[in-house]
């Protein structure tokens, strides 16, 4: 008689902390998330300056600075970085609220 063991699965779910900024005195603060979107081995930051306009990213140096601001062709209010397709790499995701009134 064999005596086999049962199966299990386990699955992990790996949420990338996001990055954040105090306002400024100005109330100038804005949603923000860092995550090494490229794999380079450095941080990149993607931003929304503004509510419904472009997110913009960032690419890091690594060194404390970043390559000129690519505009994304996305629009919203927050933005969140997570594996949300399990691959490895961070993925982005920006929500928003859209009105026509």
């Amino acid at each position: 008689m064999v005596a086999l063991a049962p199966l299990s699965a386990q699955a992990q779910v790996s949420f990338l902390q996001p990055l954040t900024f105090q306002e400024s005195s100005a109330g100038s603060g804005f949603p923000t998330v860092y995550a090494d979107f490229n794999r380079d081995g450095k941080l990149d930051i993607v931003a929304l300056p503004f509510p419904l306009t472009p997110a913009t990213l960032l690419m890091g140096n690594g060194d404390g600075t970043f390559k000129a601001p690519i505009n994304l062709s996305v629009s919203g209010g927050q933005v969140a970085t997570a594996d949300f397709n399990g691959d490895g790499s961070p993925d982005l995701l920006v929500a928003g609220e859209k009105s026509s009134a």
